[in-house]
């Protein structure tokens, strides 16, 4: 029983360990789409829950002259609607939700901007010719 259960452990280990990928790292192009999707994800949140928020407000507002102005009539007033609260405190938590994505977003690029060495191809003449010819290359990229 002690040999069944160490062979299904040591198989179960030795899968695991094919499954994993050896190349941890990434590319900095990889770092740069990264960041790029996490700004624009951040930018339309922030825009979104300002939308949310304005529009809320905007009702709430619209509901308050409603009830002023209905206190002076024989009319019973309108409560203010429970959407409207949820509309403002959504619009409020999306724009608050933007902050950790631009700052991932900021993080990556930085990661990005890393200094990398690459062979280069480079065009070298030769006598009647020019041939390609592998040169190692310092690069820095910066993404803008």
């Amino acid at each position: 029983m002690k040999k069944v259960i160490f062979s299904l452990a040591l198989l179960l280990f030795l899968v695991k360990t094919f499954g994993q990928t050896t190349d941890t790292t990434f590319s900095s192009e990889y770092y740069l789409q990264k960041s790029r999707d996490q700004k624009s994800g951040g930018a339309l949140m922030l825009l979104a829950g300002t939308a949310m928020s304005s529009i809320a407000l905007i009702m709430g507002l619209h509901q308050l002259s409603d009830a002023v102005f209905n206190t002076f009539s024989d009319t019973p007033p309108k409560k203010a609607g429970a959407a409207t609260e949820v509309l403002f405190y959504t619009g409020i938590g999306l724009s608050l939700g933007s902050l950790p994505l631009f700052i991932a977003s900021k993080r990556n690029s930085r990661v990005a901007a890393t200094i990398s060495l690459h062979n280069q191809k480079t065009l070298y003449p030769q006598q009647n010719s020019v041939a390609l010819k592998n040169q190692p290359a310092l690069t820095l990229r910066v993404p803008l």
